[in-house]
């Protein structure tokens, strides 16, 4: 006895079968689980509808049980099997809000057919395939459904924070009762419940990514810290390395052999090993930081130039004052030479100074009085 099997595929949610297609040498078995159901269809005219039980004789024997069923045999004769149990429809959306952004996501619909009902998916397989899964599903019922529940409702909704909140779900699930209940009901459906799942907006994931970028700043202030308390903390253990060091050397001159101090020597080495390796892991990080450098480089630049320009305007403002007082005192007859050598001698005081330039090699900024580079090692041709 062969077992005849409706549903191949966990998709398919109805199936219309002749069973004129049905060919098997040996007559076969339907088994009806609890979540299926089956209705017969004999000459055009509905038979029972059955669950929960084993279909048999199908194939060669099966005119001859619907013809013991039925009282008679039937010419046109066709099974209709549908799963009853409860099942999710999801219908894709893309709309924007009332604020301009735009809204994505799915409209999720808990369908099922009733056992009474599933006689009306005929009105549905009138002009389809034979066969339906949740996407001819979400076909069938999405267009209805955007144009109908979710456009007005999303149009409706002032910005993403009001879009998850309660108001927005209760109105969306009652428009979908009054709204798509002929349709649900035409096909032979009854709708359990339904719900908006929408995705992140711009805004949103805007708003996350700078959440993001103030905790990694936190955090990298709190690291570079924490560098910066490690190498004073290894500075000073060299330091007391270089001094047991020194006192183990004195104490061998006198013939003292200072063991304590030879084992604090052996930590201390152990100690920087450990802050060598801790070196080549901070690598990577170090490059990070030469980064930040030419930004703050690029600052004090800027810093600098302004406080140039302002050295410039002091010294315009104070020569305007000398050349003030040197009329006041020529119109009173107090220009002796002794005036005159200290006017010049403030005038010769106040000649700029040379200011940094770019290094040739690596254009990073240098003092004039530097002979070479200390960022490339490049020499310069300034002195």
């Amino acid at each position: 006895m062969a077992k005849f099997r409706w549903r191949d595929n966990p998709e398919t949610v109805a199936r219309l079968v002749k069973t004129e297609t049905i060919k098997t040498w040996k007559t076969s078995d339907v088994t009806l689980n609890p979540n299926e159901a089956c209705a017969f269809i004999e000459d055009g005219n509905i038979g029972e509808v059955v669950s929960e039980e084993v279909v048999r004789n199908i194939g060669g024997g099966f005119g001859r049980f619907l013809g013991d069923f039925l009282g008679r045999k039937a010419k046109d004769s066709r099974m209709l099997f549908v799963m009853t149990g409860p099942m999710d429809i999801s219908v894709p959306f893309s709309h924007p809000l009332a604020d301009g952004q735009t809204a994505k996501g799915v409209a999720q619909f808990r369908m099922q057919f009733r056992k009474a009902d599933i006689v009306k998916l005929l009105n549905v397989f009138a002009n389809r395939a034979p066969v339906m899964d949740r996407a001819t599903l979400s076909v069938l019922i999405g267009q209805e459904a955007s144009h109908r529940v979710i456009a007005p409702i999303l149009s409706a909704v002032e910005s993403s924070q009001d879009l998850r909140g309660f108001d927005v779900q209760e109105r969306f699930q009652m428009r979908c009762e009054k709204e798509l209940r002929p349709l649900f009901q035409s096909m032979g459906l009854t709708m359990l419940g339904s719900m908006l799942i929408t995705q992140q907006t711009d805004l949103e994931r805007l708003s996350a990514l700078q959440h993001s970028l103030r905790a990694a700043t936190d955090v990298e202030g709190a690291q570079a810290e924490a560098e910066v308390e490690r190498l004073a903390h290894r500075e000073s253990v060299t330091l007391r390395r270089i001094e047991a060091e020194m006192n183990i050397e004195r104490g061998k001159a006198k013939g003292q052999v200072m063991i304590e101090v030879e084992n604090e020597l052996h930590e201390l080495r152990k100690q920087e090993a450990v802050w060598e390796a801790e070196l080549k892991r901070d690598h990577a990080r170090a490059e990070l930081d030469a980064k930040k450098m030419e930004d703050k480089t690029a600052m004090a630049m800027s810093l600098f130039n302004e406080v140039q320009e302002r050295k410039k305007e002091r010294m315009r403002t104070s020569n305007d004052l000398q050349e003030s007082m040197m009329r006041l005192a020529a119109e009173n007859g107090a220009l002796t030479p002794e005036v005159m050598q200290e006017f010049l001698r403030q005038q010769g005081g106040q000649t700029e100074p040379a200011a940094p330039y770019p290094c040739p090699s690596c254009q990073q900024i240098v003092q004039p009085d530097w002979k070479v580079c200390p960022h490339c090692g490049t020499g310069l041709g300034q002195g």
